[in-house]
């Protein structure tokens, strides 16, 4: 995958290592973070730790739902940066 470096805050990291750790136990999770914590960013992070960990299969796509169009349109522009 041929993506732009994604850098995350500590808490950001936190979040995805929660999510992971509990993968076993609670296949379908959801994360939910305050305004301006970077969740698109978080996203990212986690996009790129499913694929990097074999755990996205072949064929599936992730979600990031959003209420605004505006938010799915700044989504997109981000994620397409990444090479997703």
């Amino acid at each position: 995958m041929d993506t732009v470096s994604l850098t995350l805050r500590d808490y950001q990291q936190a979040a995805i290592d929660a999510l992971f750790d509990g993968i076993d136990d609670h296949r379908c999770q959801v994360l939910g973070m305050p305004t301006g914590s970077g969740k698109t960013e978080t996203a990212a992070g986690i996009i790129v730790r499913l694929i990097e960990s074999g755990l996205l299969p072949e064929g599936t796509r992730p979600y990031f739902i959003c209420e605004r169009i505006t938010l799915v349109a700044q989504a997109a522009e981000r994620f397409h940066k990444r090479g997703f």
